[in-house]
């Protein structure tokens, strides 16, 4: 898997609400997508939200790395993340 890192997109209004995260207007991450976008907003790369998820959940790691790529993928997708990651 390819590090790459991402930022919340410009103009995204989102609010957390118990474990969940609402993006307004309406798009809701459940608590394992909403541990994802904090991660994002923390700063962490994808390769560190799969390592992260791993320690939390004690799950199978190519599990969590494709979970994850098809969750980002989907943020991406409605415009919610941006890929930001450092081009040589």
């Amino acid at each position: 898997m390819k590090e790459i890192f991402f930022v919340i997109s410009g103009g995204v209004k989102w609010k957390e609400v118990n474990e969940s995260i609402i993006i307004e207007p309406d798009y809701a991450l459940n608590a394992t997508a909403a541990f994802v976008f904090k991660k994002i907003t923390d700063g962490l790369s994808n390769v560190q939200i799969v390592d992260a998820l791993s320690q939390e959940y004690d799950a199978d790691i190519s599990d969590i790395t494709s979970d994850v790529e098809s969750l980002i993928q989907e943020m991406q997708e409605e415009e919610i993340i941006e890929d930001v990651t450092l081009r040589n």
